[in-house]
């Protein structure tokens, strides 16, 4: 979960900020999102209560598009992307605010917890529960998985709901900013890209 874009395949600017609007507004309408008591998470004797796995999987399918390095909507393309296509001002200086935001909430110190004499950030967490549980077949990432869950299965799973709430609030308050620039026609384009938006 780097912000290489050397993997994203190329939409044009305007194409690629538009599916961002229309995959975060998708997101924002997961049964995840759209009620705040299912990022609930509660500890009752040795039960661990938390948000619905069939709700969080179902999040998941749109979520890793912001975060695979191979899809247009990889959202360290897309921070990159608005951040040199706007004129100083404003709009540029909340979008370095929004990236700068994602970097840290990524390795926010009162989301790592200590499990098994390691810190897991936020960020290692998302990689083995994504990468290691959910949809990947990385049997390092799978082991390492397998090993937290056991040792610490609350905080394992706090180290993933946590920063998956924080990040797709992020997600969500990136695509209100697009779409204002957008709105307001504040991106600036290459004559090429204006050339492809007129066609």
């Amino acid at each position: 979960m780097h912000f290489s874009v050397t993997d994203c395949p190329a939409l044009g600017l305007l194409e690629g900020l538009t599916l961002f609007v229309k995959r975060a507004r998708e997101l924002s309408q997961r049964r995840l999102m759209t009620s705040g008591s299912q990022w609930r998470f509660y500890l009752n004797r040795n039960q661990i209560g938390g948000p619905d796995e069939e709700d969080v999987r179902s999040f998941l399918v749109t979520f890793r598009q912001f975060i695979s390095q191979s899809d247009p909507i990889f959202i360290g393309k897309i921070f990159n992307d608005c951040i040199n296509h706007l004129p100083i001002g404003e709009m540029k200086a909340s979008f370095q605010q929004t990236k700068g935001d994602w970097e840290r909430a990524l390795r926010k110190g009162d989301r790592a917890f200590k499990i098994d004499k390691g810190i897991v950030t936020p960020e290692h967490a998302l990689d083995l529960w994504i990468n290691g549980c959910y949809f990947h077949n990385d049997p390092n990432k799978a082991a390492e998985f397998k090993r937290l869950s056991k040792r610490s299965p609350a905080l394992f799973r706090l180290s993933f709901i946590l920063p998956l709430r924080d990040l797709s609030a992020i997600i969500i308050h990136a695509a209100d900013l697009i779409e204002r620039g957008l709105q307001q026609n504040l991106f600036t384009l290459t004559q090429k890209e204006k050339q492809n938006a007129g066609s």
